[in-house]
């Protein structure tokens, strides 16, 4: 959930559209420096003294948001041992075993990281292998960045890296954690060399692509620069007795137009989000 901005932002919408509604939201972060900043940004804009905030829309009352410390890929594994402090593995075992959520968002890396590992040293039988996301006991031998270039800061390195998985990754614990309500979603952005990836790890984590988003930078660019994707668990709606729903892919959004303007329709977004042009 890096510093939260997501959280708070997905919980600031569907309060914009619905005022009454009441929201209970989770955020999952390995780095602790995130984890610091995205609780005092809770704190400062949830919390019961909002200096110059915006109490209409994030207020405390009947509203709570929660930033557990620890590596999101536990809630679908069963594992706690990234968890750092009882407090954060307490509420991690708890939010595993006795919730399910009607909405799920992902951010991953954009780039690829293959990983050599060695099997845990206390396997007699150890083996070299390669993969793009290392098992837990794995010994990490060497990390090579398939896509784009090693980042030289420690806090931007793990957010634009795979280091502690990618999209499938991000699927299989989705799929763990989504409701089989009729409108339960899992929304992901994906750099789009990865889109055959997000087909793919939905594919394996049981989740159909109901529609995809392409995103331009720039309305002449021959390809997107990512894609939005909105999945949910397969057969939900269908029955499991009939073919999955075909996915919609949109017509691109461009940011930007051959001036270097924002388009209308990214103008719109951004008015969405209150943000002026």
């Amino acid at each position: 959930t890096g510093n939260a901005s997501v959280l708070q932002m997905t919980i600031w919408a569907l309060r914009k559209e619905q005022k009454e509604l009441q929201v209970e939201a989770f955020g999952v972060e390995a780095r602790s420096e995130a984890v610091g900043l995205a609780r005092r940004s809770l704190s400062f804009n949830m919390g019961t003294y909002v200096e110059g905030g915006n109490n209409d829309i994030l207020p405390s009352e009947g509203n709570s948001a929660h930033v557990i410390h620890s590596d999101f890929r536990d809630l679908a594994g069963g594992n706690s041992s990234n968890t750092e402090g009882k407090e954060d593995a307490s509420l991690l075992e708890s939010v595993r075993c006795s919730k399910k959520f009607d909405l799920v968002t992902g951010t991953p890396p954009y780039f690829r990281v293959d990983f050599a590992t060695d099997s845990s040293a206390s396997n007699a039988s150890s083996s070299s292998s390669r993969s793009s996301t290392p098992h837990h006991g794995a010994i990490v031998k060497s990390a090579t960045i398939v896509q784009g270039g090693m980042p030289t800061s420690v806090q931007s390195a793990p957010a634009r890296c795979e280091f502690r998985g990618g999209v499938e990754a991000y699927c299989n614990t989705a799929s763990a954690m989504l409701s089989s309500s009729h409108g339960a979603r899992f929304v992901v952005c994906e750099n789009w060399l990865n889109n055959q990836r997000v087909y793919d790890g939905a594919k394996e984590a049981k989740l159909d692509i109901v529609t995809v988003l392409p995103v331009k930078g720039k309305e002449n660019k021959n390809s997107p620069l990512f894609g939005v994707y909105v999945l949910r668990k397969a057969n939900v709606e269908s029955g499991e007795n009939h073919p999955s729903k075909k996915t919609e892919v949109l017509p691109p959004l461009a940011v930007r137009n051959q001036h270097g303007d924002w388009t209308s329709e990214y103008t719109e977004v951004m008015a969405d989000m209150a943000i002026p042009s």
